[in-house]
This record gives C-alpha cells, structure tokens and sequence, in this order.
C-alpha cells in the first residue's frame, strides 16, 4: 500500500550553506506522494517534486534556499538511452590559504543550460554533456551580500562534459 502523505523531521548540519552555517538547523518536510508517477516534498530545508507524465517522460525539479535551483526533463528513448535537458543555478565556496579575515571565502556562482545524453548498462554508465553557462562570477568576503567587493566577472560560454560510472 502507498502511503500519500509523510511527515519528516530531521536535523540538518552543515558548514556549507548559505544560511546558519556551522549550526544546527531543524528540518520539517510534507511528502506527499499519491502514486509512484508524482511525489512533491514541500518543507525546510528544502522542496522538490518529480512528475511522470506519462512512461518515458520524467520532469523534475528542486529548490534549496536561498540560490540553489535545479530543473530537469528526462526522456527514455529506449532502455537504457535516456535524453536529457535542464537548468541549474548553483555556487560552491573555498577557504583561501593565506586570507587576510579567516572568516571570509571564496565564493563562485554560475547558471547552467544543459542537454545531454546517457546510457546506463547493469554496473556501468556513460554520460555525456554540454550546454551553456552564464552569470559567472566570483567574490571573496563573508556572504552574499558581500557579491559587488572584490568580484571578478566570467564571460559566458559553452561547456562539454564526458563521465563514466561504475556501480557494484
């Protein structure tokens, strides 16, 4: 029997985050899933919903605040040949060897089009990858809010991924 509606309580730590980093944080989620074609996850510390249309079309999508934001269209050709086209808005941060203000990091940001390809086999799969990626940049200080000192501005332009995986 499939259960439509679960609670989830949790407790999210984490020093990489864009809020309450380095603490604790509660977590409350509402899973709501009718069937095995639609499940929506609306809470904090993050929601998302993944939708089947119909069979070979698969939609999904994910938000985690305050700037992470992950969108995605899957299509079976045939087993195991799946397409694939998305968006993602996303950053990463480094602590600096040598910063002035042990408090401060180093920041980047980009947004991403992508179209793909992958073929997954039993323990082995091949992906390969491109799009585009704009509204780059970098900026070293405390948080966000901090963006326009000290940035430096990427241009533009397409990217190109190969992977291979292996599962056991």
């Amino acid at each position: 029997m499939r259960r439509l509606v679960t609670l989830v309580l949790g407790v999210n730590y984490s020093n990489y985050s864009e809020y309450f980093s380095g603490l604790p944080v509660p977590g409350i989620d509402y899973v709501y899933s009718p069937s095995e074609r639609f499940t929506l996850v609306v809470g904090f510390p993050f929601t998302s919903v993944e939708w089947k249309p119909f069979e070979k079309l698969t939609l999904q999508a994910t938000y985690v605040p305050v700037r992470t934001v992950k969108a995605k269209v899957t299509y079976e050709v045939f087993r195991p040949l799946r397409v694939y086209a998305g968006f993602d808005w996303d950053d990463d941060w480094y602590l600096r060897a040598d910063r002035q203000r042990t408090s401060h990091r180093l920041f980047y940001y980009e947004k991403r089009r992508t179209g793909g390809i992958r073929f997954d086999l039993k323990h082995v799969g091949f992906e390969v990858s491109g799009g585009y990626a704009f509204d780059r940049f970098y900026f070293e200080g405390y948080g966000y809010s901090h963006r326009n000192e000290n940035r430096i501005d990427l241009h533009d332009g397409p990217f190109v991924i190969g992977k291979v995986g292996v599962r056991f």
